[in-house]
């Protein structure tokens, strides 16, 4: 399972690669990510364990900052622009200083991994109540953004569960334990094929529309 899951973030970059000029700029942000975090799975392939935690502590910035500006350039209401910027912004100040002072590879900061798992469920849900309450409202499953919002629901609440006993589980060696691990490698290959899914969509989107275009030039 743990190969599943670590391979699993090929499947959206690979896909975002090809179909590049065919996506928006939310697409390409979460393409961004999907490199974001294959690097860190492959530094867990080929360092040590020492090595490895800074790629992961900066892929916790780095996947708190993007997924905050997504949510924030998609959102039309001021009040839930303001607290996306000032809540990333202490949260990226906050982490910085907290580099500086214990190092960034001494440990894993899983407390960062609950924090973003709690943030980013909070922006899908902001997400949900502006698009409800919206003058129009159109099929969910043609909009790239609701498959993103998908795999982060799918991944999010479960793995801020998970990480919030991080040292409780990570020291006892139980199969009940050890079981976890794999649930959590299987919802997070689920989440990158749902962010698959968002990609292909947004491509689908964009060629129908260059289409419909050109048929109307011609």
């Amino acid at each position: 399972m743990y190969y599943l899951s670590a391979f699993s973030v090929l499947l959206p970059l690979f896909a975002g690669i090809i179909l590049f000029r065919k996506l928006d700029l939310n697409s390409c942000v979460v393409v961004l990510l999907a490199f974001f975090a294959s690097v860190a799975q492959i530094a867990s392939y080929l360092l040590r364990k020492e090595d490895v935690w800074k790629y992961f502590n900066i892929y916790t910035v780095v996947d708190a900052v993007l997924w905050a500006f997504i949510f924030f350039r998609s959102s039309r209401l001021r009040v839930i622009r303001t607290i996306i910027f000032i809540v990333i912004s202490l949260q990226v100040i906050t982490t910085v200083l907290l580099f500086v002072k214990n190092g960034i590879q001494g440990r894993f900061y899983y407390e960062f991994v609950c924090l973003n798992s709690l943030l980013e469920t909070l922006w899908v849900l902001s997400y949900f109540y502006e698009y409800y309450t919206g003058e129009s409202i159109g099929p969910l499953e043609r909009q790239p953004l609701f498959w993103f919002c998908l795999g982060i629901l799918n991944y999010s609440p479960t793995t801020y569960f998970l990480f919030v006993f991080y040292e409780k589980i990570k020291v006892d060696q139980t199969p009940e334990y050890a079981n976890l691990w794999s649930l959590h490698g299987f919802i997070n290959a689920c989440m990158y094929f749902i962010f698959l899914i968002g990609i292909v969509v947004n491509a689908k989107q964009t060629s129908k529309s260059m289409y419909v275009f050109g048929k109307h030039q011609s």
